[in-house]
């Protein structure tokens, strides 16, 4: 084969062509890969994140802004109908000199409360405990500061609820006059005083107007009351009972003398009978230390045989803020006795036998807590440390006073044991509140021989109208059983009585979700103690 020159003309030309060829297919195919890039680069260049727009500030403030008496200080976003992309900490609310705020303190601890009051111009700002309430009834101009603007608002503190009024029952005797405001148990409004009046335009059956102050005729009468506010707010009528009763034998007053203080009303008693201590009155600059007959404190579980006169005893407020004179006084750093219990209320003896009373002082670290005991007949029954021992048949009255403060046990000595006990003895356990009452035969009897296992129809009215009162709409929302508990005496043998324990529970319809239930205790003698509660509203609490 013969052998060509690389420098060949004719085999230079005939590869040259193969070489145009081959650069040619490789330049076609770079510009389509190109023309590709070009496509995608311009098919995706939309698909990135958009540029990021700052947050544009937006918002419009209220004309005026309405509040009711007794809210809470309103947020700073309450003053406006739009707020967006604006710190809430940007804003300065600046209140008027006559802007008036209420401090309640009742969630401080003592130490709180003790250091809040070190100054004569408390406060209050430092402490979360306190709350912030607008009480008076007015229009506000608050100056809203936003942005180097400045802007009104005027807060309206309106006052549309009525009082709250709960009421109570009254019994006299024919002849006694009665006050409209002995049928008020509470009457409480957020923003001025309680305003009481008699429901006027009530006719009875022959058609004649009743007039709720003057009723006269011997019987049980209910009397209408109703109660209002400076603000024109009005409650409903609110029902009351009073009892005229026909006097059986002698009547007799018992009157107070308040040496000073706000008047307590007379009182007047059948024979034998006695009375309830009435409220506490106040005197400015002085303590209350109780009511005297004489030289000794009274006893209001006393049988009342006669027409009485009982004086308030005071004891004056030291400058520094304790007491000086008379019993328990104390100045600066004293801690006075506020109260003192027995153990038993009432007790039997056999003639010869002992038995210890024990009294207990609050509060327990009070300065004197020295206890002076008494008997009101010492021929009936001695007291020594506690220690009464029955010495003749009879009824006598054992005080223990300690501080100025005292409280009394009912003692009943008898011959001898009686042989006939059917539900137990009289040793019974004391830390019971129970349902029963004691004999003179010394023994306890059953009070509830026809178990009742509801309500009767008047503990469910009145209940119902207590729950009415606080501002519960109870109708189809309020249930209830009653518990029976065995009570035994302290050796655990011989059945003393029952404790009726009611169970209410009632649904808020203002507050469907709230679990609302209260439970109480019957007594033989028809009084009720609560043991457990939260049915409360507007700061009110059945009770």
């Amino acid at each position: 084969m013969k052998k060509r020159f690389i420098f060949d003309e004719n085999y230079i030309k005939k590869y040259a062509k193969k070489g145009r060829l081959k650069w040619l297919i490789i330049g076609l195919s770079a510009l389509v890969l190109i023309i590709i890039v070009i496509i995608v680069i311009l098919a995706t260049r939309n698909n990135g994140p958009e540029p990021v727009n700052p947050a544009i500030p937006s918002y419009e403030l209220k004309d005026e802004l309405r509040i009711e008496s007794g809210s809470t200080l309103p947020e700073v976003t309450d003053y406006f109908n739009t707020l967006e992309n604006i710190d809430t900490d940007e804003i300065v609310i600046t209140y008027p000199d006559e802007f008036e705020l209420s401090y309640d303190t009742s969630l401080c601890t003592e130490e709180e409360i003790n250091e809040i009051y070190s100054t004569d111009e408390p406060n209050f700002e430092d402490y979360d405990c306190v709350g912030h309430y607008l009480i008076t009834p007015a229009t506000y101009g608050i100056t809203i500061s936003l942005q180097g603007e400045d802007y009104t608002v005027n807060l309206i503190v309106e006052d549309t609820n009525p009082p709250m009024l709960t009421t109570k029952n009254v019994e006299i005797y024919d002849g006694e006059k009665y006050e409209i405001s002995d049928f008020v148990n509470t009457c409480f409004d957020v923003t001025s005083e309680c305003n009481i009046m008699y429901v006027t335009g009530d006719t009875n059956a022959d058609g004649d107007e009743i007039d709720y102050a003057n009723i006269t005729e011997v019987g049980e009468h209910t009397i209408k009351l109703i109660a209002s506010d400076d603000y024109g707010n009005t409650t409903d009528p609110i029902e009351a009972t009073l009892t005229i009763l026909e006097a059986e034998g002698n009547v007799y007053t018992v009157t107070f003398n308040s040496n000073g203080g706000s008047e307590v009303k007379n009182r007047r008693v059948a024979e034998n009978g006695s009375i309830v201590e009435p409220s506490e009155p106040t005197r400015e600059g002085y303590t209350f230390q109780g009511w005297y007959l004489g030289d000794e404190e009274f006893n209001f579980n006393s049988k009342i045989t006669s027409n009485i006169t009982l004086t308030a005893r005071w004891q004056e407020i030291s400058e520094e803020g304790g007491s000086q004179g008379g019993n328990g006084g104390g100045g600066t750093g004293t801690i006075n006795v506020s109260s003192i219990s027995l153990n038993f209320k009432t007790i039997y003896l056999n003639i010869g036998q002992t038995k210890t009373v024990t009294a207990r002082i609050s509060p327990s670290n009070a300065t004197n807590k020295t206890v002076t005991w008494s008997s009101s007949n010492n021929s009936i029954a001695t007291v020594s440390n506690g220690n009464i021992t029955g010495v003749s048949t009879g009824t006598v009255t054992i005080t223990a006073t300690a501080g100025g403060k005292s409280a009394s046990v009912e003692v009943i000595v008898n011959a001898g044991s009686s042989t006939s006990c059917s539900y137990g003895n009289a040793t019974y356990n004391t830390s019971y509140i129970m349902s029963v009452n004691l004999t003179q035969n010394n023994c306890a009897i059953n009070p509830n021989s026809t178990p009742n296992e509801s309500l009767s129809t008047s503990d469910y009215s009145k209940l119902v109208n207590d729950l009415t009162n606080m501002g519960f709409n109870v109708t189809g929302n309020m249930s209830w059983r009653i518990d029976r508990f065995k009570i035994k005496n302290t050796s655990g043998t011989g059945l003393v009585g029952y404790q009726i324990t009611v169970k209410v529970g009632i649904v808020d319809t203002d507050n469907p979700y709230a679990v609302l239930s209260a439970e109480y205790i019957l007594r033989s003698d028809g009084s009720r103690q609560f043991k457990t509660n939260n049915i409360c509203k507007n700061g009110v609490c059945l009770n």
